[in-house]
């Protein structure tokens, strides 16, 4: 487990950023994680963006998948105005690193196929957005006890597709 020292967002909230992650059952782990806190002057429009995703061990590239994916979201979410305001900032964020992820996995032999998981969280001024796709979950922790926010998104599994 790693982690950094805290930083205080412009709503005044303590924020500390860790990260853990097991292999599992598979040979390799393909799990990627980063948080983006930025100056005190940057979270001021920015905020602090926390992401992690899971590579799909079951097909080629699952943790190139997850570390273009985390890397990529953060930078998407950078780039954009933020008067766009959140929704849409995340919407067109995933939707991008969709597309290179899905272009990449096209592209080169060696990763054809590559999928993963992602789960972030974006805190803007005294609001936390959670951006989700797949079956990476997203929990918070008040009072000793932690509460799902996320659904799974599960190819196959019962209300999905």
């Amino acid at each position: 487990m790693a982690a950094d020292p805290a930083v205080i967002s412009p709503s005044g909230l303590l924020v500390e950023v860790g990260q853990a992650s097991q292999r599992g059952g598979r040979a390799h782990n393909q799990d990627y994680a980063a948080c983006y806190v930025g100056t005190a002057a940057e979270r001021l429009s920015t905020g602090v963006i926390a992401a992690l995703s899971d590579g799909m061990g079951g097909a080629k590239g699952g943790r190139t998948a997850a570390e273009v994916t985390v890397r990529g979201f953060i930078d998407a979410c950078l780039g954009q105005a933020a008067t766009l305001g959140m929704a849409r900032i995340g919407a067109r964020a995933v939707d991008s690193v969709n597309r290179w992820v899905h272009t990449l996995g096209r592209t080169d032999g060696a990763l054809n196929g590559m999928a993963c998981t992602l789960s972030a969280l974006v805190l803007t001024g005294r609001r936390a957005h959670v951006v989700h796709v797949g079956d990476s979950r997203a929990y918070r922790l008040r009072d000793d006890k932690l509460t799902l926010l996320t659904r799974d998104h599960t190819l196959g599994a019962p209300g999905t597709t």
